[in-house]
């Protein structure tokens, strides 16, 4: 044997282990792919075991204001530096903006969730169009607010056309369109109470959210002189470690659905494209919390965005995140 063919040889006996690790490493993620898209079951424990480890966390009680608040301040405080773009009056405000979010899904009354959703003295209006609907093939269709509480309350809730979603919502479905009132309430404002209360297992979100992690929270503050791109596409990413149950999706692990930006049935007057035409500039601020929720419902992370209305003087809600696989069972959180 020349002494090239020995090197050859060897190169080859070296490589070749490499090679099959690689090899199965692909065969593997492609099979996981498959079976994520045909088989939801088969991840049933390692989602359990998720949702399980995110309610480990050390959690404040969103009811006991003599705690809450004050932990609420700091934890905003310690990553919001003096010297940021926020004046004072701003950085109390967002403090205000987020206290109105968490009560809205804790507190158990319509008003609390309109204090939160439809701040005070600033103008709205039901969305006309761009509303998105997925029919149960996952199509995207866009419609206006009236239109899609009309099908909702014909068809109730629909969570588009991926399997994976579509399984682990058949309980909270079934359960769900047994109580929708049929006829429809008369007028779009009693129609979208009406929504929220069934979306809330007729609680209006009482107890829903029970308590806030501000260990691990964070909050990203910037201004841009364009539309804000998506939360979807965030720092906030790498925030959680990619693992099998990821397949095509990044943050939180188990699939998500951002039910604001393309879902909500309400925009306001001053939006954030409004607010960019006038000013040349709007100010977001995105964060980052786990939720404990009370049973059987599973803790769950959510981003949050928030943007700076001049105009209103108020910080208003842009968009909410949540994550949606095997996490919720009775309520969902309407924005």
């Amino acid at each position: 044997m020349k002494p090239n063919d020995s090197k050859y040889l060897l190169c080859v006996v070296l490589c070749f282990p490499f090679l099959i690790l690689i090899f199965s490493i692909i065969s593997r993620h492609k099979h996981l792919e498959v079976a994520l898209k045909n088989r939801p079951e088969v991840y049933a424990d390692y989602i359990t075991n998720t949702a399980v480890s995110w309610g480990s966390n050390s959690f404040v009680s969103i009811k006991t204001n003599e705690t809450f608040n004050p932990q609420l301040s700091t934890a905003l405080s310690s990553i919001i530096p003096e010297n940021s773009i926020l004046s004072t009056r701003q950085r109390e405000l967002l403090r205000e903006s987020f206290e109105g979010m968490f009560k809205a899904y804790s507190d158990g009354s319509y008003e609390s969730y309109c204090n939160f959703r439809f701040p005070k003295q600033v103008k709205w209006s039901w969305r006309t169009n761009g509303c998105w609907n997925l029919d149960n093939d996952g199509n995207v269709k866009t419609t206006s607010a009236e239109a899609e509480l009309d099908r909702y309350f014909k068809q109730g809730p629909i969570f588009g056309g991926l399997s994976m979603i579509r399984n682990f919502y058949t309980n909270f479905s079934a359960t769900h369109n047994s109580k929708i009132t049929r006829p429809a309430p008369e007028g779009m404002d009693a129609r979208f109470k009406e929504y929220v209360y069934l979306y809330s297992d007729c609680s209006f979100y009482s107890n829903f959210w029970i308590g806030v992690n501000f260990d691990k929270c964070k909050l990203i503050v910037f201004k841009t002189n364009s539309t804000p791109e998506s939360i979807a596409k965030t720092e906030f990413f790498p925030m959680q470690e990619q693992r099998l149950a990821t397949v095509a999706r990044h943050f939180p692990n188990l699939g998500y659905l951002p039910i604001g930006e393309q879902f909500s049935l309400v925009e306001f007057s001053n939006s954030p494209i409004r607010v960019v035409e006038q000013n040349k500039a709007v100010t977001v601020a995105d964060a980052f919390f786990y939720i404990r929720t009370n049973p059987p419902d599973f803790s769950f992370p959510i981003l949050a965005r928030f943007y700076w209305s001049p105009d209103d003087e108020q910080w208003l809600p842009a968009d909410l995140i949540v994550c949606t696989v095997k996490t919720m069972y009775l309520r969902y959180p309407v924005f």
